[in-house]
Formats: structure tokens, sequence, C-alpha cells
């Protein structure tokens, strides 16, 4: 995008796109609203297996319904609308039998958002459900301590970085490293 109007060139270096510093920044503004959210990396396929052989996983807590785990999903296209917002609940425990897991791949962007999906997985093993989880191992940040440290989480640390799906998934590695990290009722 370039300005509307008319720009005076200099003589000699790269050519003026704007014709002054607000002008750039106003352009700049409208080309980040347009930028889509980046939030939607569909769990690996050696990742759902590998969840699916080692727990019964009866509630993806963060899908859509082109890659949920399971049947029973909350996401925001989800036929009902009560289950469009996973955040909306308290827990996840009454979604789903006793005995079962909740997976969770959560929105990674922006951490608000992943630390509310993580805080759901704490408070769902406080009501005595399993949730099983992969999520950015992200050491140094505050959301993993409150989330995952303190509450005693078990963490599994994978090796290299993993290669996601989905419409942001360049094919490549993801720019973090990933843990599968187990939430355990109190026992």
């Amino acid at each position: 995008m370039s300005c509307p109007n008319e720009i005076e060139q200099p003589a000699s270096g790269r050519p003026r796109l704007y014709c002054s510093d607000a002008c750039r920044q106003y352009a700049y503004a409208q080309r980040k609203r347009r930028r889509p959210v980046r939030s939607d990396w569909w769990t690996p396929l050696e990742v759902r297996e590998d969840v699916l052989a080692r727990w019964s996983v009866d509630l993806d807590a963060a899908a859509t319904v082109q890659v949920a785990l399971v049947e029973n999903y909350l996401g925001p296209d989800h036929a009902d609308p009560a289950r469009r917002d996973a955040l909306a609940f308290e827990n996840w425990a009454g979604l789903l039998p006793v005995g079962q897991v909740v997976w969770l791949n959560p929105p990674y962007t922006p951490a608000s958002s992943l630390e509310g999906f993580l805080q759901r997985a704490v408070t769902t093993a406080a009501a005595g459900v399993t949730v099983a989880g992969l999520v950015p191992a992200s050491t140094g940040t505050d959301w993993w301590w409150r989330n995952i440290v303190e509450p005693g989480a078990e963490v599994e640390y994978l090796r290299g970085r993993l290669i996601y799906g989905g419409p942001h998934s360049t094919g490549g590695p993801a720019p973090w490293a990933s843990a599968l990290v187990t939430w355990r009722p109190a026992v």
C-alpha cells in the first residue's frame, strides 16, 4: 500500500512510498489490522497417534471440526453455540464421562489466551479429571511456572521442533520447542 497523495521523490536513494511519517504509520496499522490470528496450529499427526494410544481421550478442549481428536470437542465452529468458547467453562470435568481424559492443544497466541486454557487444565484436574496437552516449552515464562510447575504437572519434553499442520504452518519446524504436559487429579 502506498500513499494516495502526491509524493515528492528525492534526487537519489530509495523512492518514497509515503508523503509523511503519519501516512506511513497509518498504512502499517492498516496492514497489521488485516493479518490473520496465527493461533491455529494443528496437532502433528505423530503426536495425535501417540496421544490416542496413551490416553482414553473423550474431549478435545481446543479444536475445530476439521482437526478434533475426538467427536466431543469445544471450539469456535461447534454446532452448539454453548460449546464454542472453551474458556466459558470454569472447568471441563462435567463434559466427559468419569475416567476419560481431556486433550488440549490450545491457541498459543496471544499468551493471555494460552494461559486461560492452561488455567482451565489446572482447575479441571482439581475437579478430578486428567488433562493432557501440547504446549510450547517456554520454561522461562510466568505462565509456565503458574500453570505447569506450581500445580505439579508432569512434563515430557519433545525432542527437536515439531512440524505442525494447519493454515499457519509453513511445512517446516515450529519456531519453538514443545512439551506434552499432563495435569492429574490429586490422589
